[in-house]
This record gives C-alpha cells, sequence and structure tokens, in this order.
C-alpha cells in the first residue's frame, strides 16, 4: 500500500510539474521570438538614426555673394558675383563641420582679391561670412581704374 501510494503520489506530481514546465517551456519560446523581434526594431532604429544624422549633416548646397554700398554698376556687379561664385564653387558639397575656421581662410583668401571686369579692375574685400547650408558672403568692392 505505501509502495502504491508513493508511486501514484510520484506519477501525481510529475504530471502537475510537467505540465507547469511546458508552460514555462512555451513562455520562453514566446519571449525568445519576442526578443528576437524587438532586436530587429532596434536595428532598424539605429539604421534609421544613421540616416537621419546624415540628413542633419549640414552641406554646402549654394553659394551667394551679395556687394555691399557703394555698389559698381549692375554689369560690373553681376560679372563679379558670378566670378565669385566660380572661385568658391569647390566648396560646394563640403560639410559645414568641415569649416568651423573657414571664416579666417575666406577673410585671407578674398582680402584685396582683384578682377579684371570690362577692362576695370575690380577690388573685392569680404566684409562678413555666413557658413551653412548656404554659404553667404557680403563683399565691398572698389573700382581702381581703367586699363589702356
Amino acid at each position: 500500500m505505501f509502495l502504491f501510494g508513493a508511486i501514484a503520489g510520484a506519477s501525481m506530481f510529475q504530471f502537475l510539474y510537467a505540465e507547469r514546465l511546458e508552460n514555462l517551456m512555451k513562455a520562453n519560446e514566446l519571449l525568445s521570438l519576442h526578443n528576437e523581434q524587438l532586436l530587429q526594431d532596434i536595428e532598424i532604429l539605429r539604421n534609421t538614426n544613421k540616416a537621419e544624422r546624415k540628413k542633419r549633416e549640414l552641406v554646402i548646397e549654394e553659394i551667394e555673394a551679395t556687394v555691399e554700398e557703394p555698389k559698381p554698376n549692375a554689369f560690373i556687379e553681376a560679372a563679379l558675383i558670378r566670378k565669385l561664385k566660380s572661385d568658391l564653387a569647390p566648396l560646394k558639397g563640403k560639410k559645414v563641420e568641415q569649416f568651423s575656421d573657414m571664416h579666417v581662410i575666406l577673410h585671407e583668401l578674398l582680402e584685396r582679391r582683384e578682377y579684371v571686369i570690362d577692362g576695370k579692375v575690380v577690388e573685392v574685400k569680404l566684409r562678413s561670412v555666413i557658413i551653412s547650408r548656404i554659404l553667404q558672403l557680403f563683399v565691398t568692392v572698389r573700382v581702381k581704374n581703367e586699363n589702356p
């Protein structure tokens, strides 16, 4: 009788805990699948974050030049702006972070720069510069003399 009770008790114990063990294994599998899904979501978010950071990096897309007063005639002003844009065209597509000291470099580059436009020597002096998506130059112009 004792032996029969022990066997019956052991089988009952095994039956109850086997069912519980099976439920825990199913829950573990479900959590593993959920964990894999969350890891995939994290990877997608990382890639999206990288793409957004690349979009947020400011790149010089355009160059604008503004001639301050006293302005020369409209033809000289337009030709001068065109020449300034063509001289600074290699800066397009560069990241703004690369040009943290660009103010000093541009001032040295355009310090008393001279162009010959329509037979006249035109001296350009950079007054100020704004470096962002659009590189904005503010210059003063002085027409020196006419070439013979």
